[in-house]
């Protein structure tokens, strides 16, 4: 299992992997080539609450695997963050 926190911008703000703290998900280099990760992360940024799958590289780095996220939307003063869990799909 895992956790990340993104902005509605894409900005993560948590990650299990610090490499990936302040990265933007919709334009960082390391992104580009999981398209459905993008779109998710896009479904994730306009949408309250949601599940859906992508595909990413594993704990290690070393390989892709399809991944669940189950989102929610927390906020404060107009701020809202998602709190995407997240495990591997089986």
């Amino acid at each position: 299992k895992q956790i990340w926190v993104m902005q509605p911008d894409g900005i993560l703000l948590y990650d299990d992997n610090p490499k990936e703290i302040g990265k933007n998900v919709f334009t960082d280099p390391l992104y580009k080539p999981y398209p459905d990760l993008i779109k998710l992360a896009e479904k994730i940024s306009k949408r309250r609450r949601g599940k859906g799958t992508y595909t990413f590289l594993d704990t290690d780095g070393k390989k892709e695997i399809k991944k669940l996220a189950i989102w929610g939307t927390v906020g404060i003063y107009g701020t809202r963050w998602k709190i995407v869990l997240i495990d591997k799909h089986l």
